[in-house]
C-alpha cells in the first residue's frame, strides 16, 4: 500500500501536480529497526527526523484526522472494520482485508 500510494503521489508530481501529497496505510514498514523506535527515552519529533526512509514514508489518513470510513463510504465503497479474534489487534479472523490509500491532487 504504502510503495503504490507513493509511486502515485510521484507521478503526480512529475505529471506537473506539485501539490500532489499521499497518504498510506498501516504503520511504517520500510525498516526492520526504526531508528526512532531504537531511541531510548522520550522520542520527540527531532529524533523522527533521522529516518532513514524520509522520501518513502507517508502518514497514514486516520494520523492527519480524516475518518477513513466515511471518506470511503462517501466515495461509494463499503467498507468494514476488520473482525479481530478477542477484539486484539492484529489477530485478525480472516483473510479478507481492503486496504485504502488516498493520494491529493491539487
Amino acid at each position: 500500500m504504502n510503495s503504490t500510494v507513493h509511486f502515485l503521489e510521484k507521478t503526480a508530481f512529475y505529471d506537473d501536480f506539485p501539490k500532489a501529497f499521499g497518504f498510506g496505510a498501516y504503520p511504517c514498514i520500510y525498516c526492520e529497526d526504526c531508528i526512532a523506535e531504537e531511541h531510548e527515552g522520550i522520542v520527540d519529533e527531532s529524533i523522527r527526523r533521522l529516518c532513514r526512509h524520509m522520501d518513502l514514508v507517508r502518514p497514514s489518513m486516520e494520523a492527519a484526522g480524516i475518518d477513513v470510513f466515511s471518506t470511503i463510504k462517501s466515495a461509494g465503497w463499503d467498507l468494514h472494520v476488520i473482525p479481530c479474534r478477542d477484539l486484539e489487534y492484529g489477530k485478525i479472523v480472516h483473510g479478507n482485508v481492503v486496504s485504502v490509500g488516498l493520494v491529493l491532487i491539487e
